[in-house]
């Protein structure tokens, strides 16, 4: 995943790297008993889903560690409108495939999630100020 390596820095900057390889290993472990259980029922897709958990079970190994030894993080407030955002920006590209050309429908998607966004108002003063700085160049 791509927020599991900024949780390993941030456990590495706070002197834990011991953490990283006790859920690295453990994590290992996990998925080679994974392997053995869906490999031979789903074939390299069984491999696929192995990897997947594997993977999302490290990244929250991580995100307890650094919630723990560091500060904790509010993940309800960092999560919960993005979430609902991308699930507006899915449901446009579900039934917007079958009226748009996909070179239109992936920017007007971008715009969903934007919008949405910014309805809920998920951006700071400061990201605003950068937005305008951005689009008025």
């Amino acid at each position: 995943g791509m927020v599991q390596p900024v949780f390993s820095n941030t456990l590495v900057a706070i002197d834990r790297q011991n953490l990283i390889t006790l859920s690295t290993a453990f994590c290992a472990a996990v998925n080679i008993v994974l392997n053995f259980i869906l490999i031979p029922v789903l074939s390299y897709n069984g491999a696929a889903v192995a990897t997947v958990a594997t993977v999302a079970v490290l990244a929250l190994f991580m995100f307890y560690f650094v919630s723990k030894h560091l500060q904790a993080i509010p993940v309800h407030r960092m999560v919960i409108k993005p979430m609902i955002a991308a699930l507006l920006m899915g449901a446009f590209m579900y039934y917007g495939i079958m009226v748009f050309n996909i070179f239109l429908l992936v920017p007007l998607a971008a715009g969903v999630y934007l919008a949405a966004l910014l309805i809920m108002r998920e951006f700071s003063k400061e990201d605003m100020d950068n937005l305008k700085k951005i689009v008025s160049k």
